[in-house]
């Protein structure tokens, strides 16, 4: 896979797709796995989570703090424009906008600030920088972490 082949960009949607699918349904194991084996995630205005046991487990606490098991409660992530660059030794970089809304309406808005990395036949997330740009009063993620900025 090249850069210039579209199966590159399809890829990394397919992965961002994954990622956002299993943070919706709370399967952290299932979504550790958009990232590579030794993949780092920012949180927090600088937590770094480091491998895919670390993310999955520090996800999962979230999920827990925030009552994701509660019947009725829910959350979409909404991914918008993904503005994906690639680079000349095979990795790519990208920003990619999200809204997360649950059963009370709009939560947060936040932006992915990724870089990607081959594995075999796909690109997956080496690291993954998450900027909180909006969150709403009463927010369910924010009630669930004392570090607002702390959101999947």
């Amino acid at each position: 896979m090249t850069p210039t082949d579209p199966a590159a960009f399809h890829s990394i949607m397919t992965c961002l797709l994954h990622y956002s699918r299993q943070s919706d349904r709370g399967d952290y194991q299932s979504l550790s796995e958009a990232f590579a084996p030794d993949g780092v995630m920012v949180v927090g205005g600088g937590t770094m989570l480091s491998g895919r046991a670390e993310i999955a487990e520090t996800l999962a606490g979230f999920w827990t703090k925030r009552n994701g098991d509660v019947a009725g409660n829910f959350q979409r992530h909404h991914i918008t424009s993904p503005h994906i660059s690639f680079n000349e030794d095979g990795t790519a970089d990208g920003e990619i906008y999200v809204l997360v809304v649950t059963e009370r309406g709009p939560d947060h808005a936040a932006r992915y600030i990724d870089t990607y990395v081959q594995d075999g036949d796909r690109y997956l997330i080496g690291r993954r920088e998450i900027i909180l740009d909006w969150i709403t009063e009463g927010s369910r993620t924010a009630a669930g972490d004392s570090d607002a900025s702390s959101v999947d």
